[in-house]
């Protein structure tokens, strides 16, 4: 990957895989390691549920096992268990705050039925992120207006849901 043109450069991160490694899957910190570097990935999203503060597999141990194998691992914090802003808002800043991660996968899901994330309250949480400092990678439904206000506010990249999460069937809009 060295060699590759970065797709992604923000003020203190520069990414040329687009793969990102998520850790609850997975019940080591060595299976998370290796994983990732067999990937070839960059990124490994870590979180904390606010519901129960648990994060899996500890990141600092995993931090340690990307350290020990001399692998160069860059953090994201993800708001995936979450279903409010203010929830959205504290994750990112409790991950920044404990393990000096402030690149974030911001992602409200307050619709159970379906799954799908809430642009309005993802707009509003990434508001908050952005003039705190925070590199935000929004997660929104396929919606060119709120596209265009999370680009115009200075978010990183987006990334779009392209059917609703955990039902595998992708792409079914195509307008």
């Amino acid at each position: 990957m060295k060699n590759q043109k970065p797709w992604l450069k923000t003020k203190d991160v520069e990414l040329t895989s687009r793969l990102l490694i998520g850790t609850e899957q997975y019940n080591t910190a060595e299976m998370i390691r290796d994983v990732t570097i067999a990937a070839g990935a960059e990124l490994m999203i870590a979180t904390v549920n606010p519901k129960d503060r648990s994060s899996g597999v500890a990141i600092v141990d995993v931090a340690k096992s990307f350290n020990d194998a001399q692998y160069n691992i860059i953090p994201v914090s993800t708001t995936s268990f979450v279903t409010k802003p203010e929830e959205a808002i504290n994750v990112a800043k409790q991950m920044r705050d404990l393990f000096g991660i402030s690149f974030c996968k911001l992602d409200i899901r307050n619709d159970p039925l379906h799954r799908w994330s809430n642009n309005f309250d993802v707009i509003k949480a990434a508001e908050v992120l952005l003039n705190d400092g925070f590199d935000v990678m929004p997660m929104i439904t396929p919606d060119p207006f709120a596209a265009k206000i999370l680009e115009d506010m200075g978010c990183c990249a987006l990334r779009l849901f392209a059917g609703e999460l955990g039902t595998g069937i992708g792409l079914y809009n195509y307008t």
